[in-house]
């Protein structure tokens, strides 16, 4: 099984307030499980109805698929247990007040995050830490948002692949 980091930016308002707070192009972040078997792509992510398992035909069209620089499967086989815990809805809601500080330069911590919930860029934060992800223990997983994660992933692939080119020469 391979597993990968993937982003989409769905059209609905709740996608669009989440990328207005960001100033990003994403909104949602997922698990991508390729070569799962019979059963297919899967997506393991937190949304609306909690965390959960689906298909990755149900999952629509992913705006970005980034290969983490460590191998995220032992994680993901502990994030199993989070299946059926709720949506964090009032750590969304925090996250408004996160966005607000950083556009005034300021870093403050989400003052609404709910303990055994969690929303969608939260749950990647606590499997790249699970994975020990190199840098993913400065992320706090509470008060990261979609756009963040998506940077930090494409700055720690850049990272790795020039330490791969370095070690080469």
């Amino acid at each position: 099984m391979r597993v990968r980091v993937a982003f989409s930016a769905s059209d609905n308002w709740i996608g669009r307030i989440i990328r207005w707070f960001t100033g990003g192009g994403v909104n949602h972040a997922v698990l991508f499980l390729e070569d799962t078997g019979p059963l297919g792509d899967l997506i393991l992510e937190s949304d609306s109805r909690g965390c959960h398992l689906t298909t990755a035909a149900k999952m629509g069209k992913l705006a970005r698929i980034i290969d983490p620089p460590v191998n995220l499967e032992r994680a993901v086989i502990e994030a199993m247990g989070w299946i059926d815990e709720p949506y964090d809805w009032t750590g969304l809601l925090g996250m408004s007040i996160v966005c607000a500080a950083r556009w005034v330069g300021k870093a403050v911590r989400n003052p609404w995050h709910e303990p055994r919930t969690m929303f969608c860029s939260e749950f990647i934060v606590w499997v790249l830490r699970e994975a020990w992800c190199p840098g993913a223990l400065e992320l706090d997983p509470a008060s990261t948002d979609p756009e963040t994660l998506l940077n930090f992933l494409v700055e720690q692939r850049i990272i790795m692949l020039d330490r791969e080119f370095a070690e080469r020469k």
